[in-house]
């Protein structure tokens, strides 16, 4: 485009927006009409910034990929992270970061208090892994990124581009702080989502510049530099100008069409612009489809799938890897797609004219692409809903509806990418709904641990829909199993295992199966458990390259592989699973941070059973330095259970005195101390409190822990624990009567508990009640260390009991 470039003077537009994005931190906003050149210059300024040794950053907005939040941006951090090898990550090898306040122990405690102070709380999961793949790339001092289409940014999208602008992100991440922005925009295009946010972005840029259309009297040699060998009259001229209104590349097509149709204009109608794009689109395509076979059914897939699209979706939705590549490449050749894995129309204008001339076509299309998607992204529910919709299946449509609904409850999916995606389905969610309040309510219910209530809320619906049942019987499933008794555990494997067949949906089965795993194995049916585990992690295993969902599932079962194997076996895996969400050196920022914390302060709880304490207080405290570093900005695991194993490690390492562990972990808590896993938080505060010798405060925690689980009736594992050790505090109180009534008590526990935890504390409570059977006084620090010399028993559980005795480690294995 050199010769059209000068001729329509973009040379000199390009200088001036390339000098004014040299200037660090500035922001400049280019529009103007479809067909104009924009996408030239874009590509020209980027050429000449690649050329003069900056790092470049491209995000593309989309009108029809994909209705994910934040799709544009995590296709950029997509391409950027394949730029870059990634390394293993060690946890002994990259030590402590140095932190304003000291170390991680002693300043995550101010840190919480500040935290809320920190006003970046906009920032999503998505937003950080963005983020860390900017930070990583881009090292150099010139920056340039490039938004093409900011009209089609979804609003996530739009607010992640206003956060590189805010002055608290460059102070955590240095690249948006050198950064210089470009952003593209085609006004007539409707903006996606709020127009608000659009005007927000323009007010950055100092710097508007528009591009105008090639003008009318400039219109003749663009079409002679373009190569066109027929003469026309100034009406036919006139004609064509009005109907491209300049727009370079359809004058580029019409040079071809015209060319081979000896200016001829097939189904011209005067003023009839979409009926002349639509002949125009057609005529080209049949030009293809005479040179390479099947071109035109490619052209259609490609269309239904947007505007982008993956290689693999493309394939699958064309369904003959026979010719596939072959008719790919003419598509290609002819310029009517671009790009390798990831694809991509020359324009929109050519994607509408497919579209324009598919009809009653379009339907089955949508069909095909809904089952490519069940294979390819089959977590993508909202993309699922719109081209089954678009197919007219209704029923699928309600089900993949009710999913949606079910990513949101989960935390996964925002309202707003909810109403968005119902909008653009043009779906009335009316059918679930009643399910969808219900449900909800349940899941409130097991995060309060009233599990009774979420049972009976589960258990009283019925639905048509496989897909809807399957999705109720999880939750079903999953509070049976909170319940912790044998019976609960034998429900909840009845009712997970009705649905395992379900494997045509893999996103549902694979949590189906990994919550069903962690049954089997606490059943003590491991030669079941570990079947599944095989199976489960082959399946991920085979979708991972294409599938991302697969490959986190995949180290989310390693990170929770202490549920299945022995301590000792079980650390190699959670390593592994620490080393796929960490950073890949100590500069980056963690893949996945919210699974990247729970896999440390599952291997500090893992090398606390093990008693390798001085590693577990390694461990814990790296899980509270990345909790300091991500914990304002994301959603990560609960303060307080990264707090519990990080200062009872630290503890009997001797990195912290108990009188300070306790003082840590007591702010860590916060208020609520009587909810599920801050029972045993509570525990260990009193155990701190008692080993610290103050028995009064320690008393005052072990009655209350005491008096809530026996008296709300939570689970026999809290249970269990509590009872234990406030029998402990009265033997060594001198209250033997009291503490003889409390090991009743416990022993009462223990027996609803699954066979192999009872088995093992029953083992512990002989053993100590045999060492302990006369009055003679101890010290707590006596009772303390009275297993540690005992014969190991064969048993996942034996060692931490040996090791922890009194104090309990806290594993994440509810959250995937």
């Amino acid at each position: 485009m050199d010769q059209l470039a000068t001729l329509l003077q973009r040379e000199a537009l390009v200088e001036g927006v390339y000098q004014h994005c040299v200037q660090i931190g500035t922001w400049v906003w280019l529009e103007g009409p479809s067909g104009v050149g924009k996408s030239w210059i874009v590509q020209a300024i980027g050429e000449r910034w690649r050329e003069e040794g900056g790092d470049l950053v491209l995000c593309f907005g989309n009108s029809g990929r994909s209705f994910l939040e934040l799709a544009p941006w995590i296709s950029t951090a997509d391409v950027l992270d394949g730029r870059k090898a990634q390394s293993g990550y060690d946890l002994a090898s990259i030590g402590l970061r140095a932190l304003p306040g000291g170390s991680a122990l002693s300043g995550f405690v101010d840190w919480l208090a500040k935290r809320r102070e920190s006003g970046l709380d906009f920032l999503s999961s998505g937003m950080i892994r963005v983020l860390g793949a900017l930070e990583r790339s881009c090292l150099k001092t010139n920056i340039l990124v490039i938004v093409d289409d900011v009209q089609y940014l979804d609003d996530a999208s739009k607010k992640f581009l206003l956060a590189l602008a805010d002055p608290a992100v460059h102070a955590r991440f240095r690249f948006a702080g050198r950064a210089s922005f470009l952003i593209v925009r085609t006004p007539e295009h409707d903006a996606v989502g709020s127009t608000a946010l659009l005007s927000q972005i323009r007010a950055l840029a100092p710097h508007v510049m528009s591009v105008p259309p090639c003008s009318r009297d400039k219109f003749p040699a663009v079409l002679k530099e373009l190569g066109i060998r027929v003469s026309m009259d100034d009406g036919v001229m006139d004609a064509l100008y009005d109907v491209t209104k300049g727009h370079l590349k359809l004058a580029a097509e019409l040079v071809v069409i015209l060319n081979n149709a000896d200016g001829t204009l097939p189904g011209w109608k005067d003023g009839a612009v979409p009926d002349f794009l639509s002949a125009v689109i057609r005529t080209r395509m049949h030009h293809v489809e005479r040179l390479i076979a099947s071109s035109a059914h490619l052209l259609k897939a490609a269309a239904c799938l947007g505007l982008s699209f993956s290689k693999r979706e493309l394939s699958c939705a064309f369904g003959n890897d026979a010719v596939f590549e072959r008719v790919l490449a003419a598509a290609k050749r002819e310029a009517l797609l671009d790009g390798d894995d990831e694809l991509r129309f020359r324009h929109e204008i050519l994607r509408n004219g497919v579209l324009t001339g598919m009809a009653e076509e379009t339907p089955e299309y949508h069909r095909k692409i809904c089952a490519c998607l069940v294979a390819i992204r089959p977590s993508d529910y909202a993309l699922r809903l719109y081209h089954a919709a678009a197919a007219g299946d209704r029923d699928t449509a309600d089900a993949l509806a009710f999913m949606v609904e079910t990513q949101v409850l989960r935390g996964e999916l925002s309202v707003r990418a909810r109403d968005d995606a119902f909008a653009a389905a043009g779906h009335d969610a009316t059918r679930h709904q009643d399910r969808v309040a219900n449900l909800a309510t349940a899941i409130a219910a097991i995060d309060g641990g009233r599990y009774d209530d979420a049972i009976a809320i589960c258990s009283a619906f019925a639905d048509a829909d496989e897909m809807v049942e399957a999705e109720t019987a999880y939750w079903l499933g999953l509070a049976y199993y909170k319940q912790r008794t044998a019976a609960a555990y034998e429900r909840a494997r009845t009712t997970l295992l009705e649905w395992h067949y379900l494997k045509r949906e893999p996103e549902l089965w694979s949590r189906i199966s990994a919550t069903l795993l962690t049954v089997l194995a606490t059943l003590d049916r491991h030669d079941e458990a570990t079947a599944l585990e095989r199976e489960l992690k082959a399946h991920c295993r085979s979708r991972r390259t294409y599938d991302p969902a697969a490959k986190d599932m995949y180290y989310a079962v390693l990170r929770k592989a202490e549920v299945l194997y022995p301590a000792e076996l079980a650390t190699p895996f959670i390593r592994q699973a620490v080393s796929h969400f960490g950073p890949s050196s100590p500069s980056d920022l963690p893949r996945h941070p919210f699974q990247y914390v729970a896999a440390l302060t599952n291997l500090s709880g893992n090398l606390f059973t093990l008693g390798r304490f001085d590693e577990a207080s390694r461990a814990g405290q790296e899980a509270l330095t990345a909790y300091m570093r991500l914990g304002d900005i994301h959603r990560l695991v609960e303060p307080y259970k990264v707090a519990n194993n990080a200062y009872i490690a630290a503890f009997r390492a001797g990195d912290m005195a108990a009188e300070q562990a306790a003082a840590m972990l007591a702010a860590s808590i916060g208020g609520d101390l009587l909810l599920q896993d801050r029972i045993l938080c509570r525990n260990n505060l009193a155990v701190l409190h008692l080993l610290a010798g103050d028995y009064g405060r320690a008393e005052t925690e072990f009655a209350g822990a005491y008096e809530h689980v026996m008296g709300k009736g939570l689970d026999a594992y809290y249970r269990a624990f509590v009872t234990s050790n406030y029998a402990a505090l009265l033997r060594v109180s001198g209250h033997h009567e009291r503490a003889a009534g409390v090991w009743a008590e416990h022993r009462g526990a223990v027996a609803a508990l699954s066979d192999e935890l009872r088995r093992v504390l029953s083992r512990r409570a002989d053993l100590l009640a045999a060492r302990f059977a006369d009055a003679t006084p101890v010290t707590m620090h006596q009772w303390d260390g009275v297993l540690l010399d005992e014969e190991p028993l064969v048993s996942a559980l034996w060692d931490g009991l040996r090791h922890g005795f009194l104090m309990s480690d806290i594993q994440v294995w509810s959250e995937s």
